[in-house]
């Protein structure tokens, strides 16, 4: 008696005559193989909106211990210098560090909006002071033109690093 089993494959015969291929290559034949298929959608056209917007975090400097009021017109010129691109702008997410270490200190005030003010002061063990800060919701859907009304103001004890995540967009609504 034959105490031999044969074993049965559980793939299928298109699979089992691709098994010695490359696997570049099958994937090559998967898509060859393919053809067109229906896929779902809306019953409306769906709205085409013209507005250019990006995302881009913008870069400012301080000087020790004089305030900067930050401005929309600030934020444009550090966006983009002096081309026109884009037409308004709203702040996302504020970062200030300090570039000192112990005894620094990092102070953000919103003027005219929630009237908040936040302070961090550089600790030993720890590289400097440093806030990271989400805007509140009205100042996130604000857009901003360049405008010289301040938006918040950053003071540092040494030279200070602004980093401003802003929403930037380019209204091409015109445009043939």
């Amino acid at each position: 008696m034959n105490t031999q089993r044969t074993r049965k494959s559980n793939r299928s015969a298109k699979a089992q005559g691709n098994r010695g291929l490359h696997p570049g290559i099958r994937q090559a034949m998967k898509l060859l193989n393919q053809s067109v298929t229906p896929v779902r959608g809306p019953v409306d056209p769906v709205p085409i909106d013209n507005t250019l917007k990006i995302t881009k975090r913008v870069e400012l400097v301080t000087t020790a211990g004089t305030p900067l009021g930050v401005t929309g017109a600030l934020l444009f010129t550090a966006l983009q210098g002096s081309n026109t691109l884009f037409d308004a702008l709203r702040v996302q997410k504020i970062s200030v560090y300090d570039e000192a270490g112990a005894g620094s200190t990092v102070a953000i005030a919103f003027p005219g909006q929630d009237e908040a003010n936040y302070i961090d002061h550089g600790t030993q063990g720890q590289k400097r002071a440093q806030i990271h800060l989400m805007p509140s919701f009205n100042q996130r859907q604000t857009w901003l033109s360049g405008s010289s009304a301040v938006q918040f103001t950053v003071t540092t004890t040494g030279v200070g690093l602004i980093q401003v995540t802003i929403e930037a967009r380019a209204s091409t609504a015109g445009d043939p």
